[in-house]
């Protein structure tokens, strides 16, 4: 908060008028005019509470008929929470205690009045910070519900919808469908044509579903290329098909997108309420299984739920079995993506992307397997060989020339809780001679706020170790200004979903600004993530954010090709983290999005 930014509304309470004027006087010489109000009573200041939002109280101790600690007492049960800070000529050490207890912020003795504006600036940026959270938490609960690509509900509304309706009633229960869609070989687009077009493709097709499917009907984008129909008053398999071929026929109409003429087929799953299943979890684990048989079949295929399909088994039981196989025959490779500095755009880091490769399947896409390899717990193992690997390749790197690195590893859950994490990293540093300032731990906000103690204590002891932490996809968790203050963090990384419509949204820009300012005020580094024009690159740059990476910079490469990148690059002095005046080049590793 600058000092001409507001008037301040400050509640003195004091008993002196001459404590009040050499109060002002102190104001005055550091370029504040605030709106002071003194009070020496107890109903004074029970009506001074009640009547106006305070940006600060300044309190006595020693008052006629009251302490600071009753106006704590009167402050607290109003529910006031301006900065209270004790402004008096002495205080006992235990009632001093007992008032930080209670939530005073601070205590000024009258005879330092030098120490009273710095305390109030101080209190007043964390105030103010604390309330630009309030409202980006709010913000972000409001964009939770709805996909923001595409503005339709998203997987989380639609699983409520269908609780709501999939549920016994008197009489008979309305019928309904519930149709999955998957765009066919959609990577295909997204790889050979980029995120833009890919993006735009999504968004018309989205389109196109939600007008064909008709105003009584539900529609929501679950996943990156698949979308459901909850299609009410369908109650066969005639009714189904009808709607299906209609969705399929309006897809598939030729798309033009980017200067490309594309042809949009779709693979579709449906169950009927209340034939096909009685409740919500079964018909969309049902409607699961008749999409997973319909993309068997290939192109514009439909199929309707049928109990020999849940009797088959699903595809994730086949990966899981072949999940094991892939970590003993070390099916398993890591791909890097470049993380560039803004200001001068040359690369700083890399982010490496967990790949595998079946070898029947071919490569299997990361959204298939990653979540099968923490509901399994293989995730910890596969973890293992992930942090062993990252200290190798830079120390392969090392050994070959090339400019210093140090790399990012993404930690699930499961491994965040492995006791035996710290020692995993610690050998792996020894094991491959790396300096443990070289590697970044990155965990997500659900991480960082499940166990709180513990995670502190954890976090404490891997920053002794000497590595660094990473909040990674910022804004779409939890975002509490309390971890972010208790916690040893050292870089915030913006959610995509952020970056994605910063060009043309204003709450978009709005969060984002906050976000950037907040890290800056905690003296935390800050990433953006899914960079994929110029115009949101200049606009990250010109609010101030350090890094950036995305298709805008560069498409994952592997191992060789990242090395042969680092070659065209010149050697670094010297070895270090993110640095705005070293030019080390970096490398971050984690897991990988479904992109």
């Amino acid at each position: 908060m600058t000092k001409h930014e507001k008037t301040l509304r400050i509640l003195l309470v004091e008993d002196s008028p001459d404590d009040e004027e050499l109060i002002r006087l102190a104001f005055a010489d550091a370029g504040y005019a605030p709106l002071l109000t003194r009070v020496t009573s107890r109903p004074a200041v029970e009506a001074a509470l009640a009547e106006t939002d305070w940006h600060l109280i300044l309190c006595d101790h020693n008052l006629p008929g009251m302490s600071s600690l009753d106006v704590l007492r009167l402050v607290a049960d109003r529910g006031v929470g301006a900065p209270f800070v004790i402004l008096s000529g002495a205080i006992p050490q235990e009632e001093a205690i007992e008032a930080m207890r209670r939530g005073a912020r601070d205590f000024i003795n009258k005879s330092m009045l030098g120490k009273l504006i710095p305390v109030i600036e101080r209190e007043l940026a964390t105030a103010d910070i604390a309330q630009q959270l309030d409202r980006l938490t709010a913000d972000i609960g409001q964009l939770t519900d709805f996909d923001r690509l595409t503005g339709l509900p998203n997987r989380e509304s639609l699983l409520r919808h269908l609780a709501q309706h999939a549920q016994p009633r008197p009489g008979e229960p309305e019928p309904f469908a519930l149709l999955l869609l998957d765009i066919n070989r959609f990577r295909h687009i997204f790889r050979s044509l980029g995120p833009d077009v890919g993006n735009r493709v999504i968004a018309e097709v989205a389109r196109r579903i939600a007008t064909t499917s008709g105003p009584i009907n539900f529609v929501a984008r679950i996943g990156g290329d698949s979308f459901a129909v909850v299609a009410h008053r369908t109650a066969d398999a005639h009714a189904v098909e009808a709607m299906a071929g209609r969705l399929s026929a309006r897809v598939g109409a030729p798309l033009h997108v980017g200067g490309y003429e594309l042809f949009i087929a779709l693979s579709v799953g449906a169950c009927c309420f209340p034939q096909g299943a009685d409740n919500a979890e079964a018909l969309f684990l049902n409607a699961e299984a008749a999409l997973f048989n319909a993309k068997q079949a290939g192109s514009n295929s439909l199929r309707l739920f049928d109990p020999a399909m849940a009797e088959s088994g699903p595809r994730a039981i086949a990966l899981e079995g072949a999940l094991h196989r892939a970590i003993r025959n070390r099916e398993f490779v890591l791909h890097y993506q470049p993380q560039v500095e803004l200001a001068g755009g040359r690369v700083v880091s890399v982010e490496a992307l967990l790949r595998w490769r079946h070898p029947e399947w071919g490569l299997v896409a990361p959204g298939e397997f990653i979540p099968l390899l923490e509901e399994t717990g293989l995730i910890v193992p596969v973890g293992e060989w992930i942090i062993d690997s990252a200290c190798a390749q830079m120390r392969v790197w090392q050994d070959a020339g090339l400019p210093t690195v140090s790399m990012a590893v993404n930690l699930s859950a499961l491994q965040f809780g492995d006791p035996r994490l710290h020692q995993v990293i610690a050998d792996a540093l020894a094991r491959h001679a790396v300096p443990a300032e070289w590697l970044e731990l990155e965990i997500t906000e659900s991480i960082v706020m499940q166990g709180k103690n513990e995670a502190i204590h954890a976090l404490q002891a891997l920053r002794h170790l000497g590595v660094r932490i990473a909040v990674d996809d910022f804004g779409t968790g939890y975002s509490s200004l309390g971890y972010l203050k208790r916690f040893p963090i050292t870089t915030l990384k913006i959610d995509q979903m952020f970056v994605r419509e910063c060009e043309n949204s204003p709450r978009d820009q709005a969060l984002i600004e906050t976000m950037i300012q907040m890290g800056h005020r905690l003296d935390l580094e800050i990433v953006a993530e899914g960079v994929e024009t110029a115009r949101q690159a200049e606009f990250l740059a010109s609010h101030g954010c350090e890094f950036a990476q995305g298709y805008f910079y560069g498409k994952p490469l592997a191992p060789e090709a990242m090395a042969e990148h680092l070659r065209l690059l010149s050697p670094s002095p010297r070895p270090g983290f993110r640095s705005h005046d070293d030019p080390t080049i970096m490398l971050g590793l984690e897991a990988p999005t479904t992109a």
